[in-house]
This record gives C-alpha cells, structure tokens and sequence, in this order.
C-alpha cells in the first residue's frame, strides 16, 4: 500500500466557536488533492474536533460530508476525525439522519447526543456512518480503520434504544456493514484484523437487546465472509 501525503500549497486550519450553550464547533486542519467538503450543523450542540490525533484531512480525492442536524436534545453530537489521510476516501457522517444504502432518512423529532469517532488511514476507503433516534436514546460509532488497501465500511444506526457499533478494520479488503435498528438497545463488536480481508454483514433489529461480537482472523487467500441477522 502506497499511502501518498499530499502535501500541496493548500492549507485550511479552521476554528469555529461561539460563547453560547449551543454553540456549534467545527476544528479542521485539511491539506491537499481535490477536497469537496459539505459541513452543515443545525440546531446547535454539534462538535467536530479532534480525537487522537488533530483533526485532519490530509489528501488524495476526498469527498467528507459530515452534516449532523437535531430537532431537541441538549447533550451534543460529537464526530472525532483523528485523520482520513489517504487516498480516493469518500467519507460521509451525518447523525441526525442515517444514510443507508447512499439514502439520506430522518425523523419528525430528532435528538442530539450521538458520539462517532472515524479514523480512516490509506487507499480506497470509503466510510459512512449514519444514526438517529426520535426519543433522547443517543448512539455511538467507532470505525477505526488504517492501513488497508480497500475497505468500504458502512454503519447505519436508527430507531429508539441506544445503540453502540465498534469496528476496527486493520486487513485488506474487508467490507463491513453493520445495521442496527429497531427499539432494543443493541452493541455491536466487529474487529476483522487479519492476513486476508473478512466481509461482515450484521444485522440486528428488534425490540429487545440484542449483542454480537466477532474478531475474525482470516487465513483464507480468497477472503472471508461472515452474515449474521439477529431479530
């Protein structure tokens, strides 16, 4: 894998702050290759900052949406950047509104409080994350994704009953998809690190708890996969 640092003439280090309770927040530094960005924060209480690393977009041909609307609820939405870096990227977070399949849905009554950390370093990456909830049952996400060729990882979250996805890609050519729905309050632990990529397809909708848990290590040359649908 070749992750190329673009570092081109163009440099953005943005710091937006108001004083108010509700103050919207976006820190970005972002350096290089052909940027679209679309931020739009409604309704205050929406946060995009740093995490690990300072918030960063670095280069190649991204295209980051992140978006982030609520009709009530005073806790905040928080996205962690803590990279992207490299490559064709394609990075789309929303959180008052999922996004499921590239369709943007959403509720009559939207809380904030939902929590994504990204990551994504390297190659044809492409993320999108997604959550809602009508009733002040906040979701969280964390994708962290690295050194990997090409990954396509997609985590929509919606319904009522808080909702947790943790996916840590860290192999080749690993397509995880986690949808969780419905009114239980689920989790979800996926970490596909391994010699060879693992495709994930999880699926948990019900009105009870449900819970899935994998750490997959794949030995196959041709790849693995993995399905499961809980209701």
């Amino acid at each position: 894998m070749d992750i190329k640092w673009a570092w081109v003439a163009l440099t953005v280090l943005l710091s937006i702050k108001t004083t108010t309770s509700s103050a919207n927040e976006i820190t970005i530094t972002q350096i290089g290759d052909n940027l679209d960005l679309t931020i739009v924060q409604k309704g205050g209480n929406n946060v995009v900052k740093e995490a690990f690393w300072n918030t960063e977009f670095i280069g190649d041909d991204q295209t980051i949406i992140l978006d982030q609307q609520h009709s009530d609820g005073t806790s905040n939405n928080v996205i962690e950047i803590g990279a992207v870096a490299g490559d064709n990227n394609n990075v789309e977070i929303r959180q008052g509104s999922d996004n499921l399949g590239g369709g943007v849905r959403s509720d009559a009554t939207e809380y904030s409080g939902h929590f994504v950390h990204a990551g994504v370093v390297g190659d044809n990456n492409n993320l999108r994350i997604g959550q809602r909830n009508p009733d002040n049952s906040p979701h969280s996400a964390w994708a962290v994704i690295h050194y990997v060729d090409n990954v396509d990882v997609e985590i929509t979250q919606g319904s009522s009953g808080s909702k947790d996805a943790e996916v840590w890609v860290y192999t080749d050519d690993s397509n995880v998809s986690v949808l969780q729905h419905g009114s239980g309050q689920h989790t979800a632990y996926i970490d596909v690190s391994g010699m060879y990529g693992t495709d994930v397809q999880l699926e948990q909708n019900s009105s009870t708890a449900q819970s899935y848990s994998l750490t997959q290590y794949c030995t196959n040359a041709n790849g693995c996969a993995v399905t499961v649908t809980q209701y």
